[in-house]
C-alpha cells in the first residue's frame, strides 16, 4: 500500500498526499534540453542502469565513446568537460552517494533553440541543468507524488432513514499525479483544495487562489 499522508482538512473537503510508484522516468517520459552522460554506475558491477539521455549530442557520445575506452572514467569525465566547454557549453558533475556518477550538459545550440533566443547565457544554462538533475534525482528516491480531493459523505439506508453512514468519496476531477518534489506537490494540493472550495481568484475563468488579504491572485491582483 502506498504511503499517503492528509495535508489539509476544511468544511467538509479535505486533500491527501499519496506517494506515486508508477511514474515513468523523467529522462524518458518527455522532451528534455539538457544532455548527460553516465560516467560511471557501479564498483566492479552493473549496479545503476545509465541515465536516459535523449537530448544528448552526437559529438559528446562519440567523444565519450573514445575516451571511455582509453582512459578511466573520472579522467575521461573531466576530458568530457574540457570538450563540452571547447564546444561552448557548460556542464555539472555529479557524484550522489547511491546512483550513477554523470555529467550533465548543454551547448549553445540547444540552449538557443529551446529558449528561442540568439544569445547564450551561461548562468541560465546552469540553472537549467540543476533542475534537470534534481528532478531525474528526485524522481530516484521517490519523491513523486499525486493528491485526492476527498468529500466527506453521509449514506443513508433506503429502508431505514435513521441508520446513516459516513465515508471519504473524491471529487470530480479531483486528482492528479506524477508531480515530482513533495514541495511542488503539496503547494499543488492545498490549491486544488482551495478550488473546490470555491476560494478562487474573482477574476472569470481563473483558478489560482487569491494572495492573502485579496480577491485576486497574483498574476490579477490590482497594481
Amino acid at each position: 500500500m502506498s504511503y499517503e499522508e492528509i495535508i489539509e482538512e476544511r468544511d467538509s473537503f479535505r486533500v491527501k498526499l499519496v506517494a506515486d510508484e508508477g511514474t515513468e522516468n523523467p529522462r524518458e517520459d518527455y522532451e528534455h534540453s539538457c544532455g548527460v552522460v553516465t560516467l560511471h554506475n557501479g564498483y566492479g558491477h552493473q549496479r545503476y542502469i545509465d541515465t536516459a539521455d535523449p537530448a544528448g549530442d552526437d559529438r559528446i557520445r562519440d567523444a565519450w565513446s573514445r575516451l571511455s575506452e582509453r582512459y578511466q572514467w573520472d579522467e575521461a569525465g573531466r576530458m568530457m568537460e574540457r570538450y563540452i566547454r571547447i564546444l561552448g557549453g557548460v556542464s555539472l558533475w555529479e557524484t550522489p552517494r547511491e546512483g550513477a556518477n554523470n555529467l550533465w550538459y548543454i551547448l549553445p545550440e540547444k540552449f538557443k533553440e529551446v529558449q528561442l533566443t540568439d544569445t547564450f547565457d551561461a548562468s541560465r544554462a546552469m540553472e537549467m541543468l540543476r533542475a534537470e538533475r534534481d528532478e531525474y534525482r528526485a524522481w530516484c528516491e521517490g519523491d513523486v507524488w499525486g493528491y485526492v480531493v476527498e468529500k466527506n459523505v453521509e449514506w443513508r439506508r433506503v429502508d431505514d432513514d435513521v441508520e446513516t453512514m459516513e465515508t471519504w468519496e473524491e471529487v470530480e476531477d479531483g486528482s492528479l499525479w506524477g508531480m515530482i518534489g513533495r514541495e511542488y506537490a503539496e503547494a499543488e494540493a492545498r490549491m486544488a483544495l482551495s478550488v473546490e472550495l470555491g476560494e478562487t481568484c474573482e477574476v472569470d475563468d481563473c483558478n489560482y487562489v487569491p494572495t492573502p488579504g485579496t480577491t485576486r491572485c497574483a498574476e490579477h491582483k490590482e497594481g
